[in-house]
């Protein structure tokens, strides 16, 4: 059993003052971040804030709107059989990459390929597994050319499928699923997300990329929706130190700032009414146990410590921001779904509490033996307090 939270992503923003200055002045967002990118190739990306990125530069065949919702992006229309099974997506008319390269749906079948061929390490083929053949293509089992999408002509892409997948049209939406170059990445290979190289086929292109430093996109003049761009340009800056990310956003350095302390929730309220926004995100957050510790390679022992994790405190006064208690391991938004609560949701922490120690004694541990573990985590500061919190209720056991 893991100690879990759904975690509802705090967002602070600026209004886009700077922008709106005079007619003839550059329109610029900066943007906190967090972290640095570990690649722009959007069949490489692990992160959040990798594809923050990537989905300004690339679009795929859907991309999603302001509320999330996946709408046309490569793709103007889509068709879908009476089975589920087939769908045929018609792609907008002169696409161009930044480059003016023609798009056409050769490129399409090329990514989902590059996607699944297992010679590129891909963090995300695993969610297209409903497409016919991509199981047995992505473990090497199968040729490339028998994925089940094609291009019957230059503005159609065919999806086939092994079963009805409802929601395609958001997986779709993801970076993971971007469209990428494959004249770009036939000729530059590895290099090919490196500023001067990287061609996109989103509203921006790469300018520069200074790792740890920033990451800067302009306008790009191809994008088949150029004259919807309000933005010249957007700069992306790592800001892993939520204290100073506030900081900087308070004098005027950033524009938006993806994540704040969590302490800090009532005081922007009260301060920043208007700039704070809190988002429901769907996540769980939760603690991973190292195996190969011998205390923790007992499943008595991992309940207990799971037991005694009192996740509405955690919750309600120590995060404070509009993160619920997780009782199940899929939060409690996803459409379709409500997990079944475990026998220890109806429990009261004290009855948690004795049968966490009734585990633990079991197992061999007491006050004349007690447990002793290292927790480790990352510098954020919430997760810091978050781990303050886990120790002190583990303490008493």
């Amino acid at each position: 059993m893991r100690p879990v939270r759904p975690f509802h992503s705090a967002v602070l923003c600026c209004a886009l003052v700077a922008c709106a200055v005079t007619a003839h002045a550059e329109s610029v967002l900066t943007r906190g971040n967090h972290q640095d990118p570990a690649s722009l190739d959007p069949h490489r990306i692990s992160t959040v804030y990798e594809q923050n990125i990537v989905l300004d530069l690339f679009e795929g065949l859907t991309v999603p709107d302001a509320a999330g919702r996946p709408v046309p992006g490569v793709a103007q229309s889509w068709d879908v059989s009476e089975d589920g099974l087939r769908w045929t997506f018609t792609l907008k008319p002169g696409l161009r990459w930044s480059d003016g390269t023609p798009l056409t749906a050769d490129d399409v079948v090329f990514s989902f390929r590059r996607l699944m061929d297992p010679a590129t390490a891909a963090q995300y083929p695993y969610l297209l597994n409903a497409v016919a053949n991509a199981p047995s293509v992505n473990r090497g089992e199968a040729p490339l050319e028998s994925l089940g999408v094609n291009a019957p002509s230059p503005e159609h892409v065919i999806f086939t499928l092994t079963m009805p997948v409802p929601f395609l049209l958001e997986l779709l939406s993801n970076g993971f699923a971007a469209i990428v170059p494959r004249h770009i990445i036939a000729h530059s290979g590895g290099g090919w997300t490196a500023p001067g190289v990287l061609v996109s086929n989103g509203a921006f292109i790469l300018e520069d990329w200074r790792s740890q430093n920033r990451v800067d996109l302009v306008r790009n003049p191809n994008f088949h929706a150029v004259a919807a761009v309000a933005l010249d340009r957007v700069v992306y800056l790592p800001t892993e130190d939520q204290s100073a990310a506030l900081a900087r956003f308070r004098g005027g350095e950033l524009d938006t700032s993806r994540e704040f302390p969590t302490a800090r929730t009532p005081w922007l309220r009260e301060n920043y009414p208007t700039e704070t926004h809190i988002a429901e995100y769907l996540a769980t957050f939760y603690l991973s146990f190292n195996m190969e510790h011998a205390a923790l390679a007992d499943r008595r022992v991992r309940q207990a410590l799971s037991l005694a994790i009192d996740r509405d405190i955690l919750a309600d006064r120590v995060l404070r921001s509009g993160e619920g208690p997780a009782i199940s391991f899929v939060p409690p938004s996803v459409a379709g779904y409500t997990a079944p609560p475990p026998v220890w949701a109806s429990q009261t922490m004290a009855e948690r509490r004795g049968q966490a120690r009734q585990l633990l004694a079991a197992a061999g541990y007491g006050p004349d033996q007690p447990l002793r573990l290292t927790y480790s985590l990352s510098s954020a500061e919430d997760r810091r307090r978050v781990a303050a919190a886990i120790a002190a209720m583990w303490q008493p056991l």
